[in-house]
Parts: C-alpha cells; structure tokens; sequence
C-alpha cells in the first residue's frame, strides 16, 4: 500500500468515527429533550408557583442552622426567594436563591486558637457578613474572639441538566449546613412526587427529600443496563483473544517459511 493509500484510509476512518460522534451526540440530545426537558419544565413552573404564594403569603418559614459552637441550632426566618431558568426551549438551568435572616446579630465567644480558626473557617464557608474581634495574651498568642454574625444565609437550590450524561445534576447551597451538595437525579425522579417532597423539604416541613426511592422499573433498567455493559466487555475480551490468536499465527507462518527459505540457501552437503 503506498503513502496516498494508508493516508485515506485514515482519513476515512476518522471520517466514520466523527460521524458516529456527531450522530451519538443527536441521539444524546434527542434523549435529553423527550425524557428529561419535561421533567426540567415542571421543576420549573412549579417552584416559580410555589414561591409566588410564598412571596405573597409571606410564609412564616423557620430554618434551624448549627451557627453556635458545639454545632447547636438557632432559629432563622427564611424568606425572599426567587427562581431563575435560562431558557424555556431547552432548559438546562434553573436555579432557586432564597435568604435567612437573624432575628439580630448572633453574638458568639469562642476560646481556644483551633475552636477560634474552625468557627471562622464555617462561616467562611456560608459566605455570610460577619465581625470578629480577637484577645491575645502578653505573648500574643490568641486566646479567646468575639464574633458578631450579621448575616443573611444565602441558600441556593440548582437544577444543571447534563446531556452527555443524560441526567441533571442538583446542587444545593447552605439548605442544611455550609457549603454545597451534589446529587444525581435520573428522569424517573423529575416527577410530581418529587416536586411534592422538594417543596416540604425547603419550607422546612420535611426532612427526607433526598431519600430517593427507585421504583421496580428503573430497578430493571439499571440491570439491562449493566448486563449489556457486562456483555460488551466479554464482547471485546473475545476480539482481542482473537486478535491476538491471529497475531500469533501471523507471527507462526512468517518464522516458518523464515526457515523455508533457510533451508533453501543452506549450502549441501
């Protein structure tokens, strides 16, 4: 095969596997549109209902918070939500902000450098306005701090559709504690029930949203799933022994008639 040849039979086979890419990532958006578009929708049309009656209504809603040392709660007003979505045509972002509010500043004296250092680095992790003064004895070793916490939580609630993994993504910000969660929602669990559980869950009415029961049928789809996964890889162990068989043989004839020609040139005796 001469240089021309091989190189347009690379050139075509990159061809192949890009329009095989292009047409997996089609089947890919397609999927995302029919199964999980919807279900992104209902997420959104029903927190942007539900925060409408709240904003209205002025719902008294009390979140606990572990903002005193020894993680012990307090009580904070939680209010002022709003709902953002990207788009309504193929919506792969829909985000809820929503504030709690101290009924007053939050006045707290930790003593003790690491106590002092992991309090600061909690509150540092709400991303929340606060003040802290700090005591220090005649060597300057710190020894006990004042802080005064200001406040308000900023909470955050983010749907990110993922298509190439076809799912979404739900991140949450200081619901609970400080920081942010990641969980993965399949399309079985975009379903009123869920919006239902959600709803309880961020007025403070439930706790056990995040419980996400798969019912029989996405039970069985995750084991089609993982047989056919399993069967591609006995599928690809058994072309390779092939391949490698044939290798084997390939390099078997070649060193036989390697000693055909041997013997051909041995001078006689």
């Amino acid at each position: 095969m001469g240089l021309l040849d091989d190189l347009k039979k690379q050139a075509d086979a990159k061809k192949v596997t890009e329009q095989q890419a292009a047409l997996s990532q089609q089947e890919l958006e397609q999927y995302y549109q029919d199964e999980i578009h919807p279900g992104m929708l209902n997420i959104y049309n029903y927190l942007n209902e539900m925060i409408s009656h709240l904003n209205y209504l002025e719902h008294p809603t009390i979140a606990r918070y572990p903002f005193l040392p020894g993680n012990e709660y307090i009580e904070l007003t939680q209010g002022q939500y709003k709902v953002v979505i990207d788009s309504t045509k193929t919506t792969k972002n829909i985000t809820l902000n929503f504030e709690c509010h101290f009924p007053e500043p939050l006045l707290v004296d930790v003593d003790g450098k690491d106590r002092i250092e992991g309090y600061t680095d909690v509150l540092k992790d709400y991303k929340i306005k606060f003040d802290r003064r700090d005591e220090k004895d005649e060597n300057y070793k710190l020894i006990r701090s004042h802080f005064s916490v200001e406040g308000p939580v900023f909470a955050m609630v983010n749907f990110a559709g993922d298509i190439e993994k076809s799912c979404v993504n739900l991140f949450m910000r200081n619901i609970e504690k400080s920081g942010i969660t990641k969980h993965i929602l399949r399309p079985e669990h975009l379903s009123d029930e869920f919006m239902d559980r959600l709803a309880k869950y961020l007025i403070r009415e439930s706790d056990d949203f995040l419980k996400l029961d798969m019912d029989e049928n996405a039970k069985d789809e995750i084991r089609k799933k993982l047989q056919e996964v399993q069967q591609q890889r006995e599928q690809e162990l058994i072309e390779a022994e092939k391949r490698l068989k044939e290798e084997e043989e390939a390099e078997k004839n070649k060193r036989g008639r390697f000693d055909t020609f041997l013997d051909k040139i041995k001078p006689k005796k």
